[in-house]
């Protein structure tokens, strides 16, 4: 959910937030997976994480990365441009970030890159109030086993499109849009053709 297209799609998760009691034993495996990961050319064998659509783009997510290790993140793995000599092209490393706090860039702005922001919570609540804490709200992840728990977390998440257990839960027969800055309307479902159609009101008398 995190490095298909090297991060850059609109539904990429950005922020990870990871109860306390798990913390260590999801970064151990994030880790491994991460750092096996290959970066190169997207027609090649095997290759995982292709380019950044241009500089800027490549520069944005280094300035988040050096932004957040500024302020006391660490690099769990990569973290730096991918260079090599035979491929030009604006190329980053799989990366993973932890002790990731809000005054940190990438925990309010989208990053469109290889980049994962991990932090930790503690309740619930304290965990929404993060999710919630950024001007775009397209698409939003829950992962857990308790239903009820899960459906408390989803009514107060404030985004568009929200997956359960499901890092990727764009369905053609499901609206998708996003809150606040994420873009207005919906497209696919039933509510996609809205925005295609005039409402007529008639009222009739015989």
């Amino acid at each position: 959910g995190k490095f298909f297209n090297a991060g850059q799609s609109c539904t990429a998760v950005n922020r990870l937030y990871v109860h306390e009691s798990v913390r260590d034993d999801l970064l151990s495996l994030i880790e491994k997976k991460t750092a096996a990961l290959k970066v190169g050319r997207g027609d090649a064998e095997g290759t995982a994480i292709g380019p950044l659509i241009d500089e800027a783009g490549l520069a944005k997510v280094e300035n988040q990365v050096a932004d957040a290790v500024g302020k006391g993140a660490r690099v769990l793995v990569g973290g730096n441009r991918w260079t090599d000599s035979a491929l030009p092209g604006h190329f980053f490393e799989p990366t993973v970030l932890v002790d990731v706090t809000p005054d940190m860039l990438i925990s309010h702005e989208e990053t469109f890159g290889p980049v994962l922001a991990v932090a930790t919570f503690r309740t619930d609540d304290e965990a929404v109030e993060l999710a919630n804490a950024t001007d775009y709200g397209l698409a939003a992840y829950v992962f857990g086993s308790d239903l009820r728990r899960i459906w408390r977390t989803l009514d107060r998440l404030d985004f568009g499109v929200l997956g359960v257990n499901d890092p990727a839960p764009v369905r053609p027969e499901l609206p998708f849009g996003g809150q606040k800055n994420s873009g207005q309307e919906r497209e696919g479902g039933a509510e996609g053709i809205d925005a295609y159609t005039e409402t007529k009101a008639v009222a009739l008398r015989f």
